[in-house]
């Protein structure tokens, strides 16, 4: 049988890694076959010589003192160089470099253990280039469908003013109450899409007909499925007519199962038809969905809309209206402070947001790094802003 001594060497002789051996000031003594295939040069070609040989100048000098300064302590050191090939090519490897020490615990040598992953740096390269791009295709794309919805609520503002105001005011409704139960902000935004055009399918029903909301609802999901519209929005749309109970249309979804979006759309449609259209008191139109809660209404999400309805009604004749940060739009003067997410002082109370402002505070609000409420001035005959969300 081989002496183990000899099946060590031969391992490391056969293995597909290169394997480098130096003395303590890093000149080569040793390698083994597959240092050729790694950096250009037969084994004989790098004796005598140091890895400095193979460096590419990509690499900052940091780099090689942690180096150093790892392995003459006696640590085990590990990590990823750019080096250069004898062809002058660059490649990636990764090193692992072991201290070698003697009977007295004393460094003689270092054992330098390397692998090409040029192909491994490359991949990961193309999948973040994928990802940013996809990123971008799906802002793109959201933001496609953001300014069609805008136009679809203006075409239901033509239509039908009354019905369109409506829209409006649940999408910014449906848009606070998102914001309450800490939905990120593509949630809150779905959300709030959905508010603005729920009732879209009514402009297609003959005057007088005694369809079920139901219809109007289904009508509603059919528009924007045939235009592609993201499927949570159209989900929502579709079962908005559902109950908590069970006893709703179309499928009769009951509890939890029904779509968050469609929970938070019913009710907050139903606030306000009877507090805006029907010119209801705050209690009574409060009192009219309490006494539907758990039948027709999430308990849940009543008593997060008792929160911000009453906030709103106690606030809004001297302080402004609250309206989400997603709805700024040119020409609306703050009746607040306006901060970043971090609380940093953006625009103080009485600025009137220009057109640049609104531009960036849309991106601030995009990348959550805007406070998600704020007031503003009402203004006679004034609408509830669309905003660019």
């Amino acid at each position: 049988m081989p002496h183990l001594d000899a099946l060590k060497l031969k391992a490391l002789e056969v293995t597909s890694d290169a394997v480098v051996i130096t003395d303590r000031d890093g000149t080569v003594i040793w390698a083994n076959a597959a240092i050729e295939a790694l950096t250009g040069y037969a084994p004989e070609e790098l004796i005598g010589e140091t890895p400095r040989k193979l460096k590419s100048g990509a690499q900052s000098p940091e780099v090689y003192t942690e180096l150093w300064e790892t392995v003459l302590s006696g640590e085990v050191w590990t990590g990823r160089l750019i080096n250069k090939r004898k062809d002058g090519a660059l490649y990636y490897e990764d090193m692992t470099i072991n201290p070698m020490v003697d009977e007295d615990g004393e460094i003689t040598h270092f054992a330098a253990i390397k692998r090409d992953v040029s192909c491994l740096v490359r991949a990961e390269r193309a999948r973040d280039k994928l990802l940013t791009m996809s990123h971008k295709i799906r802002e793109s794309v959201r933001d496609s469908f953001e300014v069609a919805f805008n136009a679809l609520a203006d075409m239901v503002d033509l239509v039908d003013p009354d019905l369109g105001q409506h829209g409006r005011r649940v999408g910014e409704l449906a848009c606070r109450m998102a914001v309450y139960l800490n939905l990120n902000v593509d949630e809150v935004r779905e959300i709030r899409l959905t508010g603005m055009i729920h009732d879209l399918g009514k402009m297609a029903s003959h005057h007088g007909s005694r369809e079920g909301r139901h219809v109007h609802a289904l009508r509603t999901a059919g528009i924007l499925e045939a235009v592609s519209a993201p499927a949570k929005i159209r989900e929502a749309i579709c079962h908005q007519e559902e109950r908590y109970d069970g006893s709703g249309q179309p499928d009769g979804l009951k509890g939890l199962t029904i779509p968050l979006g469609s929970r938070i759309v019913a009710i907050a449609s139903a606030y306000d038809q009877s507090r805006h259209v029907l010119k209801r008191p705050l209690s009574h139109a409060l009192s009219s969905l309490e006494s539907r809660r758990g039948t027709y209404y999430d308990p849940r999400l009543l008593d997060i809309l008792r929160q911000v309805a009453e906030d709103d009604d106690g606030a809004q004749a001297h302080e402004g209206m609250l309206v989400s940060t997603m709805s700024l739009a040119p020409g609306m003067t703050l009746a607040s402070n306006l901060s970043s997410g971090k609380g940093a002082l953006l625009y103080p109370s009485g600025t009137v947001l220009s057109t640049s402002a609104s531009q960036k505070l849309d991106r601030l609000s995009k990348s959550k790094g805007l406070q998600p409420f704020v007031r503003v001035l009402p203004r006679r005959g004034s609408r509830i802003p669309r905003g660019t969300a």
